[in-house]
């Protein structure tokens, strides 16, 4: 019986290291409220920007939630702002497959985005300024960047990763910050190795006292 169950449990371990590795994934809170007069109110966050590593790139899902909205090109504010150690990326490298309402494009980040300092990439509409559209996500991907690659913002103010330009259900604006989420599920593969692995112990501590 224990050769039975030692050989599943050398199974387990192979189809846990056989597992293709999962595509990296960071989720940012959008938390940081730098908005004039505070956007936040009550609200624990305006809602999630995720960063994925896929065939194409690096796919950026920014997703407002609670009435919250997208505000364009307001007072030299870029709606997303995200910045990464590599600097050789152009619009051209840019996709979007969502548009919240209006239409996107890859822009030079403004200096000194409200608060948060420099980033290195960011998103606008080349529409009309200060357009919105509430409880919608804009979803892009950038051809030669990585999870691996994302950097906080520079010179000056609270570093962040990313920063969206928002409408407050409060009717305030400004950027809010995104702080890092930690949850990490635990692959489905590593369950299985441990539970062999308890189930061996306790088969033999059954033996023993037998």
């Amino acid at each position: 019986m224990i050769k039975k169950l030692a050989g599943a449990l050398v199974a387990a371990v192979g189809l846990f290291c056989g597992v293709p590795a999962q595509a990296a994934t960071e989720t940012f809170i959008l938390n940081q409220d730098h908005c004039t007069g505070g956007c936040l109110g009550g609200a624990g966050q305006v809602g999630t920007a995720t960063f994925t590593d896929t065939a194409g790139g690096l796919d950026v899902v920014v997703t407002l939630t609670g009435g919250f909205a997208f505000r364009f090109g307001g007072a030299g504010l870029d709606t997303v702002n995200f910045s990464s150690s590599i600097t050789n990326r152009t619009a051209a490298d840019f996709s979007f497959q969502q548009s919240a309402g209006t239409i996107l494009a890859a822009v030079i980040p403004a200096l000194n985005q409200d608060g948060f300092g420099d980033f290195r990439y960011a998103v606008n509409s080349d529409g009309p300024p200060n357009n919105s559209a509430a409880n919608a996500t804009i979803e892009f991907t950038v051809v030669g960047l990585t999870v691996a690659s994302l950097i906080g913002s520079v010179n000056g103010g609270a570093s962040s990763v990313v920063a969206v330009d928002i409408f407050g259900v409060n009717g305030n604006t400004g950027l809010v910050g995104g702080t890092l989420s930690s949850a990490v599920p635990l692959p489905g593969a590593l369950l299985l190795f441990g539970s062999g692995l308890i189930g061996l112990t306790v088969l033999n501590r059954r033996r023993k006292v037998a």
